[in-house]
């Protein structure tokens, strides 16, 4: 995961090795336009489902508006904000030797176009503590004003820079809030971080469509990019603005991979908030989630714990809040397989189960790599999360 600034260093090459899964996209969480090979216009997507399908190779990224000379030999990518997201992901086989998948993505190099490849630091981060979620207060708009300071004056359109200005973030000037327009920014921000929340939580699951299922809790954050990536509505007929926060609220990065109904390629993000009785999961409570057999996944699939409010991973003390087929849990007899979620580990599934944290909320996200037939077909169902007895 990373982060490059075509506008401050120009146009950027990108060699991506081999059996990677990645996203490009710009800092609306837009998948970048790319080439068209053999008829198919790719965006954001690398990797698998990008025009390399797996083999790697060399990627161009411009900043807005580039007229200048595009030589051969890549595939080209067109951003349309100075700020470029890269996220690469690599697939191992067993959890304790992850050396693999890292040697692998650590052949990546990255660099301005006309300069040669140099070595790359890959700092790693997994046992840092670090907060990466969006400042849920006032300071969310210093965040702002830096966006816009650092993106061409057409990022945002003029109703919206309007909007900005009457709080004083224009670009090019400092943003400087006086104590009374601190507090005021400061109280807006934590009201609207609520709303947010509100709209994907409560909100998806009475939308047209919100559901996946329709005798089933789970919702689909990534709905509107089977049809659109600006989030404009089904019709054509507005941007679903209430969808597109809700959305960023709790999750990052978007790619037509997400909306693949091609079985085999892509993943598919199976999300609930609430057990099968409609109430909010709840970390002081047991669950217990049935998956029936041959879960639809030709690739993997694991089920990850979030705390409801900071969408991050559940820090519940355990090395990952997450569990899925790569780290063996127990099988029943028929196939199927059940997950428990709670406080405490159930005698005899410890295999099979993540800790909750009393005092906080938290949700469920089932990710199904390489969706299966089954899934589309809905011929496959997960069970709901159900209070375990």
């Amino acid at each position: 995961m990373g982060y490059v600034d075509v506008g401050r260093d120009g146009p950027m090459v990108i060699e991506v090795p081999p059996k990677q899964q990645g996203i490009l996209d710009d800092f609306w969480q837009r998948p970048i336009v790319g080439p068209t090979v053999d008829g198919k216009t790719y965006a954001g997507d690398i990797g698998f489902a990008g025009p390399d399908q797996g083999n790697g190779g060399k990627f161009l990224v411009l900043p807005p508006d580039y007229a200048g000379n595009i030589p051969d030999g890549y595939f080209v990518y067109r951003s349309r904000t100075n700020n470029v997201f890269v996220f690469w992901r690599a697939f191992f086989s067993d959890r304790t030797d992850l050396a693999p998948p890292v040697k692998l993505m650590e052949q990546t190099r990255i660099y301005p176009l006309g300069k040669e490849p140099k070595s790359m630091q890959f700092p790693d981060a997994s046992s840092v503590p670090v907060n990466m979620t969006f400042p849920p207060d006032g300071r969310f708009f210093d965040v702002l004003a830096r966006f816009v300071d650092s993106e061409p004056i057409d990022t945002a359109d003029t109703d919206w820079r309007g909007m900005m200005a009457s709080i004083g973030i224009v670009k090019g000037q400092p943003f400087k809030p006086d104590a009374h327009t601190r507090a005021i920014l400061d109280a807006a921000a934590k009201t609207a971080f609520k709303m947010s929340r509100s709209m994907i939580y409560d909100e998806l699951a009475q939308r047209p469509g919100g559901l996946i299922y329709s005798d089933r809790r789970y919702v689909t954050p990534a709905r509107h990019f089977a049809y659109d990536w600006e989030w404009m509505d089904k019709a054509g007929k507005f941007r679903d603005l209430d969808a597109r926060s809700g959305v960023y609220s709790i999750a990052y990065a978007t790619s037509p991979a997400m909306a693949s109904v091609t079985p085999g390629k892509g993943a598919r993000y199976l999300t609930t908030f609430k057990d099968a009785d409609g109430q909010s999961l709840d970390g002081s409570k047991d669950y217990r989630l049935h998956l029936p057999p041959n879960v639809p996944a030709a690739i993997f699939w694991s089920a990850t714990l979030y705390d409801t409010q900071t969408a991050s991973g559940l820090d519940n003390g355990q090395p990952l809040p997450s569990i899925g087929l790569r780290d063996k849990p127990a099988i029943n007899a028929d196939g199927s397989i059940d997950l428990y979620f709670g406080p405490h580990a159930p005698a005899g599934k410890e295999s099979n189960w993540r800790r909750t944290v009393p005092g906080k909320g938290f949700f469920v996200m089932l990710r199904l790599y390489g969706p299966t037939q089954p899934y589309f077909d809905q011929t496959w169902k997960p069970g709901d999360v159900e209070r375990a007895k």
